[in-house]
């Protein structure tokens, strides 16, 4: 468990250490649709666990946007026990409401679910045993992303990395070994046994490692936090409620429609979690400082550096995974129990998905301003406007176009939605940032490898054609390849990216003469 001070070296060995462990997270995918393909129980299973991430990811958000600027501010401007005060008391706090919401599924599992869900009560009653070992994970979730949020405050950024990978090597285990006799419910035991795990580390951590002692002395939160929790609070219900319709919606198509999109939505979690989660993560904690130091012209010149350089590389990636969607979900997916209509189902909730990520980095970057400057009150109002306009894209593009309508009015809503966070919320609020140089960069960039995807299109994309796995893997190798020569080419004759691509180029020659110097 590396403690790392340095923002670079956070964020190569952050990323690397998530790369590993979102690989696990992609076998274990493997393994779940190798073994029990698409059927009405892995639908219960994986909507029981959407309706409960529904809650700790919005506790999550809470953490991240409060709770954890809130431990550094303590630690920075009153003393490390008054900061293991507050991670204390909100623990209990967080422990005691996780565990009431808990007995209550327990109690009334088959009514609840009934009641939100659109399967039939004999599919509930039917895979119920699978539905009691995916509902502990509501508290155990909670309390392992917390103290987890914690460490990360103290930047140790890799620690949630490596208990991912327990947690994924614990659940592809319980289904090989115990597949046979229990079928899906292996599944379900995996998870458990797996967050399970992750809990027992992380509280000893907690307690033997950061030396945190529980107590029931109230801790007096300070006025802002109070508000900004209310707002958080306020602008994640908007969203839980979006994400709930979504839910509902898709667990009342056919059998396999909703494990199809978590397939779908796997993959893009993974890129997500790589390329965008711990860049923001690390970034977020030195915007919070710059900006409590307000080192503005700094700050801005950070937010652009890592701005440009991740979206030069990761726009073209998601073009790049769009036209190879089939070929990637068949060679990820594309066996086993798995039937060819299933990759084809898979495959196309994927290369929406996938589309989405530039959007959700803008994102992720402009939030962590947020967090520096402490204006969720905004924030909020923007959420609002975000899951309003989602959800009515959602119900237009599902009546005309069913459960597909899903990934493209996802799509279309959340680039409306980051035209109009950038020109309103960022020109008001964060004047020092460059936003004419952003909107810019984003533009000609878009625009750039939309030509080169639609130039392959309608040339190469379509030219082979095979069902032999060694040969897809050569397609999408070429088809890749042959966009990444194009792209970096012609890059080369726009002024923002030919500086990117020099300042990479540099950062190589620099590594290879220290690999060099290490060797001798």
């Amino acid at each position: 468990m590396l403690q790392i001070k340095s923002t670079n070296k956070a964020i190569i060995f952050s990323m690397a250490l998530s790369l590993i462990a979102k690989v696990l997270t992609l076998a274990q995918s493997q393994v779940i649709s190798y073994s029990f393909g698409m059927q009405r129980s892995t639908d219960v299973l994986f909507s029981v666990l959407s309706m409960i991430m529904l809650v700790t990811s919005f506790v999550n958000t809470i953490n991240q946007s409060v709770m954890v600027p809130s431990m550094i501010n303590l630690r920075n401007n009153r003393s490390e026990d008054e900061s293991k005060r507050f991670i204390s008391y909100i623990y209990l706090i967080y422990f005691i409401c996780a565990a009431l919401v808990l007995t209550v599924l327990f109690l009334f599992p088959v009514k609840l679910f009934d009641l939100t869900l659109k399967y039939s009560i004999d599919d509930i009653k039917n895979n119920i045993a699978i539905i009691r070992f995916i509902i502990p994970a509501f508290l155990l979730i909670i309390i392992n992303q917390y103290i987890l949020d914690v460490f990360t405050s103290y930047r140790y950024f890799t620690l949630p990395m490596l208990l991912d990978m327990l947690k994924n090597i614990l659940i592809i285990s319980f289904v090989l070994l115990f597949k046979g006799k229990l079928s899906v419910l292996s599944l379900a035991i995996g998870v458990f046994a797996g967050n399970l795990a992750q809990f027992i580390v992380v509280n000893f951590l907690l307690f033997f490692k950061l030396k945190c002692r529980l107590s029931f002395k109230r801790f007096k939160l300070e006025t802002q936090a109070k508000k900004n929790i209310r707002y958080v609070v306020f602008g994640q219900i908007t969203k839980m409620i979006n994400d709930y319709i979504v839910i509902f919606l898709l667990s009342g198509f056919i059998p396999g429609v909703y494990t199809a999109m978590d397939y779908g939505q796997r993959i893009n979690t993974v890129v997500a979690s790589v390329m965008i989660g711990q860049i923001s993560t690390v970034i977020g904690l030195n915007f919070i400082d710059l900006y409590a130091k307000k080192k503005y012209e700094e700050l801005n010149q950070v937010f652009l550096k890592y701005f440009k350089l991740s979206l030069f590389l990761l726009i073209p990636f998601c073009f790049i995974m769009f036209l190879n969607s089939q070929n990637i979900i068949s060679v990820l997916f594309g066996w086993g129990k798995m039937t060819e209509n299933d990759v084809k189902i898979t495959g196309n909730f994927f290369r929406y998905f996938i589309l989405n990520l530039p959007a959700l980095f803008i994102d992720s970057m402009i939030v962590r301003l947020i967090i520096a400057k402490q204006i969720q009150k905004i924030s909020f109002m923007w959420s609002i406007f975000s899951d309003v306009m989602t959800l009515s894209f959602m119900f237009i593009f599902i009546k005309f176009m069913g459960y597909f309508g899903y990934p493209i009015s996802v799509l279309l809503s959340n680039g409306i939605y980051m035209i109009l966070f950038l020109s309103f919320l960022v020109r008001k609020q964060f004047e020092f940032i460059d936003l004419k140089a952003i909107l810019k960069f984003i533009t000609q960039n878009t625009i750039f490898n939309i030509i080169i995807t639609i130039i392959l299109s309608f040339t190469i994309k379509d030219l082979f054609i095979s069902n032999n796995l060694i040969e897809k893997l050569l397609i999408i190798s070429f088809i890749s390849a042959v966009y990444l020569i194009i792209y970096f080419a012609c890059s080369f004759l726009i002024k923002d990216n030919r500086t990117i691509e020099i300042s990479m180029f540099n950062y190589s020659k620099r590594f290879y003469k220290k690999i060099r110097m290490f060797k001798a």
